[in-house]
């Protein structure tokens, strides 16, 4: 069977977003149904004050789901940042268990909260992007949290320089202690594996015009088939020494059980298919996913012809 075309939302690969309205910074403002909550400052026709307008401003984008034991820690994470030119919206898929009663709470600091269903994680990403304004977008889902209260001063300087992406370290929170972790070489061994956390990676507004948005056929892998995307087109990436952000141990990314890296795994080697480019890299890959998921103890079915 002929692999299927991956579904990036409203947006293909090539196709440029000014008519869903991210290259403005006059985002629209979703409207208020049944179905759909909204709030924030630009309900109001207000924007997060700036200490000078010169400096990039920052889009951070939270996406939860019945995130009540952990979302706050993350609003209070980003709220209390020292630098000032930050645009933070929240994409909730419509919670049940207080969430939205967090949210709410914090509904004067925020510059936009939307709550709808959503077709999952890569489709709430999207939805994020299309309402953010900023120069930068970065994904701090509720299961992250920002590092310290000057990880975003600390980016900034490299952020003036126009990199198409930024990306810095990340720390592991397995509950009993932080562990350390930074990216990897931005080079061909993103063909195999991803290099970069999100949480700690910044990403130009014109690379989401340049090479499309999230794959929302995929739910886990939506960030590996974007970067590697973005090195296939030709991005550099600038990796820096700061540490960005915290990821909680517990989420789907996170889980390293052998039902979920099957999940991954399948999806990676999807990924792997729709983006070979020749006979060899077709050959190392069927080598590579003869031997990978062997070696890390993961049946994986056989694809299909």
């Amino acid at each position: 069977m002929p692999t299927p075309e991956p579904n990036y939302g409203d947006c293909s690969t090539r196709q440029s977003l000014i008519d869903i309205g991210t290259c403005s910074r006059a985002v629209p403002i979703p409207k208020q149904t049944r179905q759909r909550q909204v709030g924030g400052l630009r309900l109001g026709g207000m924007v997060n004050p700036s200490a000078d307008d010169r400096q990039p401003l920052i889009s951070i984008v939270t996406v939860v789901y019945n995130g009540v034991s952990t979302i706050e820690q993350t609003l209070i994470s980003v709220l209390r940042q020292t630098y000032s030119h930050v645009e933070y919206i929240i994409v909730d898929g419509a919670s049940t268990d207080g969430t939205i009663d967090i949210i709410r709470r914090y509904d004067p600091a925020l510059s936009l909260w939307i709550s709808e269903p959503d077709q999952g994680i890569g489709d709430a990403m999207n939805k994020g992007i299309k309402l953010a304004s900023g120069d930068y977008v970065l994904m701090l889902h509720s299961d992250d949290y920002l590092h310290a209260n000057d990880s975003l001063e600390n980016v900034a300087p490299y952020l003036r320089k126009g990199h198409d992406i930024v990306s810095g370290r990340l720390m592991l929170d397995h509950g009993d202690g932080l562990q350390q972790r930074q990216p990897r070489p931005w080079n061909w061994r993103l063909n195999f594996k991803t290099s970069l956390w999100h949480q700690a990676t910044f990403c130009h507004r014109g690379l989401f015009e340049r090479i499309g948005l999230f794959n929302t056929g995929l739910q886990i892998a939506m960030d590996y088939d974007f970067f590697l995307r973005a090195y296939r087109a030709g991005v550099s990436a600038k990796l820096i020494e700061q540490v960005i952000s915290v990821m909680r141990h517990s989420g789907i990314s996170a889980s390293t059980d052998p039902q979920t890296l099957a999940i991954r795994f399948g999806e990676e080697r999807s990924i792997h298919a729709q983006h070979v480019d020749s006979a060899l890299l077709k050959l190392i890959y069927h080598l590579y996913w003869l031997a990978y998921p062997r070696y890390r103890g993961v049946n994986l079915p056989p694809r299909s012809p």
